[in-house]
């Protein structure tokens, strides 16, 4: 993708229209805007990323985000972007065209689907109106996939994401604190940045759909004796496992009697002890009646447990 051309209007400093052509040669392929500060080189900048993102562009860098926030909202955020001069005069006169725009032209640019020569993507705020409008169109005409999933969604999945237009428009002092990534969302949108760059994601994304596609494969290529099976098979493990899950419910519970009923035995056995002869002939039948009684409960227990262990696959 390369940048074709860029038209400013109105667009702070660049007062009416301003269009600068990049022409490229096998012998001369990059251009450098120079100039002294306070010359628009920010401004600049600033206006690339207003085009492509409008007001998504605080995701972009935290700059914008503050710069957003300090205006008040991106709503005042977008007077601010109309040439001052411009805007002066219109709110004092009430006269003028106080619209404020960019436009860029991309080459060599590769939309699935889509074969084309250029897109331009034309971003523009009127104050009179205080509405915003982005156009879009594929080799001078708008385009009906543009349309369908909408425009802001078409630039960040066709045309450069959010996640990695800090890659492309940045501030050269800053260029270090890129791959400081700190924090693991950090960390997640530099892999998704290096994937895009690189062009992995496309073979992530190719991967995913043979993945699907032969999931599909398999399942049309059954008879349909084979898929009804295959239905009942996934019903029936559905079924088991609702099982296996209540089995395994009743015998936490079947655990936790017999850990109950060890601790009274072990109780009783040692009152048994520490009594010793001194217990009378009633109290030692007594305490016989109850040893039995726990000791039928535990072989009940371990019945009971015994069918759920023959029941559980």
């Amino acid at each position: 993708m390369k940048i074709n051309k860029i038209k400013f209007q109105n667009f702070r400093i660049y007062k009416d229209e301003n269009e600068i052509i990049f022409t490229p040669n096998a012998s001369k392929n990059i251009s450098i805007i120079a100039g002294k500060n306070g010359f628009g080189k920010t401004t600049f900048l600033t206006s690339l990323i207003w085009v492509f993102y409008g007001k998504m562009m605080s995701e972009v860098e935290d700059k914008y985000k503050r710069d957003i926030k300090n205006a008040g909202g991106y709503e005042k955020f977008s007077k601010t972007l109309l040439n001052r001069e411009v805007r002066t005069d219109f709110e004092n006169t009430g006269k003028g065209s106080p619209i404020v725009s960019v436009e860029i032209e991309l080459k060599d640019i590769l939309i699935p689907s889509i074969p084309c020569k250029s897109v331009v993507i034309k971003r523009s705020y009127d104050l009179r109106k205080d509405s915003e409008d982005l156009k879009i169109y594929i080799d001078g005409l708008e385009n009906e996939l543009t349309k369908e999933v909408g425009f802001e969604v078409f630039i960040n999945d066709f045309i450069l994401p959010r996640e990695i237009a800090k890659f492309f428009f940045f501030d050269a002092e800053k260029i270090v604190s890129l791959a400081e990534a700190k924090s693991k969302s950090e960390l997640k949108n530099l892999s998704k940045a290096y994937s895009e760059v690189l062009g992995i994601k496309k073979y992530e994304d190719l991967k995913k759909n043979l993945e699907t596609l032969l999931t599909k494969l398999r399942r049309s290529g059954a008879s349909p004796l084979q898929q009804t099976k295959l239905f009942e098979l996934t019903d029936t493990e559905t079924e088991i496992n609702g099982l296996i899950e209540i089995n395994q419910d009743k015998q936490l519970n079947i655990d936790r009697e017999i850990g109950n009923h060890k601790t009274i035995s072990d109780g009783l056995q040692e009152k048994l002890i520490r009594e010793g002869n001194g217990i009378t002939l009633e109290e030692l039948q007594k305490m016989k009646l109850e040893r039995d009684k726990l000791k039928h409960e535990s072989a009940d227990i371990k019945n009971k447990l015994k069918k759920l262990m023959d029941i559980a696959p």
